[in-house]
């Protein structure tokens, strides 16, 4: 029987730091909305990749994902007769746990969303650094549990079929002992899935948003709630980052509170030095989540509303390494 040959990523995820790198890149790339490169790297091993994972990222092309509901969600928006206009908007995907697992079913990811006003946390005038910083908080964002009451409901397709697969993925963790040559294909596979399946979900929102975009200067943040990769993207509206910047610049100490530094009043350290502790402490806040095991919700968890929850540390395989911290949508989206 002929030795089935070694895939790149297999040789490359030997190594722990390796596969940080790896990883590390392509989740910079998303958080910056730089979808195109992203696919071109993921495009390039799931074209080597002998495997069924790589045939179902294949048949889940850009134009196949689409978001359903958005036309409506821009409606809503529009008459939303609050004192304040909609400037903000989060979006995950995330599975149900009450899923039947008989042959043959698929299983497409729920959506959920909130929609914030400037308030409580000034939107319209943060940077993508800003909005970066505030969903790696570990105090979580300064917009939680601020959305407003608005319902809309979207959908996602496109994903069943390779949403199912890595549900049922029987290697979503590496366990690297002693002198390891190549990490086992179904585990590069899970991550090459999982990677697709999140760069398809973020250009879906992003070509929605293009579609039909969203009235007024509409920031949106996109993520997953319990999927891996735990990575999130920013969606800029079609503000330029100088009118950014100065509406940021414009903000109340109150409203942007999670980036404020408190200086007593006896302290005579000079502004320059004030004003590179805040770049430094801003750039310490824009940390990569550690890799969160796939964990399906229940149908009581899947709402709109965003409550942060401490970190749940149940649930690990057997075998696996600890459960890590639940990431930024995980917290968002999770149990009361």
């Amino acid at each position: 029987m002929q030795a089935r040959t070694v895939h790149a990523l297999q040789t490359l995820f030997a190594s722990a730091e390796a596969e940080t790198a790896w990883v590390d890149h392509l989740c910079m790339l998303i958080e910056q909305a730089r979808f195109d490169e992203a696919e071109a790297i993921l495009a390039a091993e799931i074209a080597t990749l002998d495997a069924d994972m790589a045939r179902l990222c294949q048949a889940a092309p850009r134009e196949a994902v689409e978001i359903s509901g958005w036309p409506e969600l821009a409606e809503r928006i529009e008459l939303h007769e609050g004192e304040l206009p909609i400037t903000g908007l989060t979006l995950a995907i995330g599975n149900d746990g009450d899923l039947d697992f008989e042959k043959g079913k698929v299983h497409a990811p729920y959506m959920m969303l909130g929609l914030y006003t400037d308030e409580a946390w000034h939107w319209s005038g943060a940077t993508r650094e800003v909005l970066l910083a505030e969903c790696s908080a570990e105090d979580g964002p300064g917009w939680a549990g601020t959305d407003e009451d608005l319902e809309a409901f979207l959908e996602i397709s496109g994903l069943s079929a390779l949403n199912t697969a890595l549900i049922h993925s029987k290697q979503r963790h590496f366990i690297r002992e002693g002198d390891v040559s190549h990490a086992p294909v179904r585990y590069v596979e899970f991550v090459v899935g999982s990677w697709w399946r999140a760069l398809r979900f973020h250009q879906a929102v992003a070509d929605a948003q293009a579609a039909h975009p969203l009235p007024g200067r509409v920031t949106i943040v996109s993520g997953m709630v319990d999927m891996r990769p735990d990575v999130v993207s920013v969606h800029l509206s079609d503000a330029a980052p100088a009118v950014q910047a100065a509406a940021a610049a414009e903000a109340s100490p109150m409203a942007m509170a999670p980036l404020a530094f408190a200086v007593d009043d006896d302290d005579e350290e000079p502004a320059e030095e004030i004003e590179a502790e805040a770049e430094v402490s801003v750039i310490n806040l824009i940390t990569r989540k550690p890799i969160e095991e796939e964990k399906p919700l229940s149908g009581a968890d899947l709402r709109r509303r965003f409550h942060p929850e401490p970190a749940n540390d149940a649930g690990a395989e057997a075998g696996a390494a600890p459960e890590p911290k639940r990431g930024f949508f995980a917290r968002m989206f999770g149990r009361r």
